[in-house]
């Protein structure tokens, strides 16, 4: 049985990846569509998509622990 500690570890892990995947295709996008260099491409690519990704890392405890099933909305709208 997996424990829960390997189980958020490996969805870290994937989550990372999954960012690294989109950062870098962000970065070639900027640097061969754009014609910016490799440099500030990349750097661009980090910043933005490191944004996004702690933002998304940020929702994710809302997104996992609140059952939009089982509370009503005025529950939901008082509790954010």
């Amino acid at each position: 049985m997996i424990s829960s500690e390997n189980s958020s570890r490996a969805y870290l892990v994937v989550y990372a990846a999954i960012w690294l995947v989109i950062g870098i295709t962000h970065g070639v996008i900027l640097h061969y569509v754009y014609d910016i260099d490799s440099f500030n491409a990349m750097a661009d690519s980090l910043v933005f998509n490191g944004n996004f990704a702690i933002l998304g890392l940020s929702i994710w405890y809302i997104a996992r622990f609140n059952d939009l099933t089982k509370s009503t909305i005025t529950f939901f709208l008082l509790n954010q």
